[in-house]
């Protein structure tokens, strides 16, 4: 081989490498967009829906100690909240948890007779499951690993280079053996 061809080889193919590292981070930084603006969504949707359980709940209780049933006006808002948070939400464990917790805090909201300290700790493992499934998915796209960029670095710069002065190291004793004989 000419080392001008082993030379436009090693080029080429690092910038091959260059590429495919470029595609690797845009990839990352993409997918961690959209997790983070579903994490940001989620969020609101979780504090938004306590916030009208918590006025239901007050309401519902108003009402029963004035003697007054009447349907919550919230009750709609609270439905479709529901609704939005179990769109955002999969079928994973803690996912599932997560929305068995918000069924719970709507259910407790909408009885009257329901003790505040019930309601508090309903409130509590509410915000706890959604941290711990928050941290869980942050965690996942804020690590990074670095075996395939070390991969394909070794592969499309670090082999050729070897390549490349492996052969001229090789063409320059073949060229002295050539010459003692």
């Amino acid at each position: 081989m000419d080392t001008l061809l082993i030379t436009l080889l090693s080029g080429s193919l690092g910038a091959i490498a260059g590429v495919l590292i470029s595609i690797i981070y845009q990839n990352k930084h993409y997918k961690g967009n959209l997790v983070e603006k579903w994490i940001s969504d989620l969020r609101n949707e979780i504090s938004s829906l306590l916030g009208l359980t918590e006025e239901l709940r007050l309401q519902k209780v108003n009402d029963s100690l004035i003697g007054r049933l009447k349907d919550g006006k919230n009750s709609h808002v609270i439905v479709a909240k529901q609704q939005k948070i179990h769109m955002l939400l999969n079928d994973n464990k803690n996912q599932k948890e997560l929305f068995d917790s918000v069924k719970k805090i709507i259910e407790l909201a909408d009885n009257p007779t329901v003790s505040y300290v019930l309601y508090q700790r309903a409130e509590e493992k509410l915000v706890e499951h959604t941290r711990l499934l928050l941290r869980e998915e942050w965690h996942k796209i804020s690590k990074f690993s670095w075996k395939l960029p070390a991969l394909l670095v070794f592969l499309f710069i670090t082999i050729p280079l070897l390549v490349h002065y492996n052969y001229d190291c090789l063409y320059g004793l073949i060229s002295s053996w050539k010459s003692k004989a």
